[in-house]
């Protein structure tokens, strides 16, 4: 595939067209709902703690890892999959390759509002705490998931889940449209 975007010219390099693919609907998922979002993407080899991706909170450029996204989009989607139930991460939430990019991108918003000066910490922890307490009524394993992490963690994990997640599998989709509501209300502005 050709990019005209340069933000996605790097995707030009991932062999597997169904993992571009996946990265460049990833892009155009989020920016759908909280518009457009600065940052720069680049490939490393191997990242920590076999990590797929991060965002750099200086200047968001999300690095991902070439490894991962070398791969088949079945392998990639399989390793994934693997990687969501090891971390017992939220599963409903991790439906496609591309959230593993939106994930990133969720934090390049939070990055981006957040040096607008807005205290977007306190808004999240109230929605973590409300959260936090509707998980530990409804789920035993409420404190394992990655979203309780950090504020941070938090809420790119819930404005994925509302950006890319299933409304019919996702039970605290409630949640994740209240943050997806402060993405919107903050970023544009």
């Amino acid at each position: 595939m050709h990019f005209e975007d340069a933000r996605l010219k790097l995707l030009e390099q991932i062999a597997d067209e169904g993992v571009q693919t996946e990265l460049w609907l990833a892009v155009i998922k989020l920016e759908m709902f909280v518009g457009e979002v600065n940052f720069s993407l680049q490939l490393e080899d191997l990242l920590a703690d076999s990590a797929l991706a991060y965002c750099s909170t200086t200047d968001n450029t999300i690095t991902l890892s070439g490894e991962y996204f070398a791969q088949t989009s079945l392998q990639a989607l399989q390793r994934m999959i693997e990687q969501t139930q090891r971390n017992e991460l939220h599963p409903a939430s991790h439906l496609s390759i591309g959230s593993v990019l939106i994930h990133e991108l969720c934090h390049a918003v939070w990055n981006t509002i957040c040096k607008k000066g807005i205290d977007l910490k306190s808004e999240v922890e109230v929605i973590a705490k409300e959260w936090e307490q509707w998980m530990s009524n409804n789920s035993k394993d409420a404190h394992k998931t990655y979203a309780s992490t950090s504020p941070e963690e938090f809420w790119a994990e819930m404005l994925m889940q509302a950006v890319d997640g299933d409304t019919e599998h996702c039970p605290d989709m409630d949640f994740a449209k209240r943050v997806l509501d402060l993405a919107i209300k903050y970023h544009q502005h």
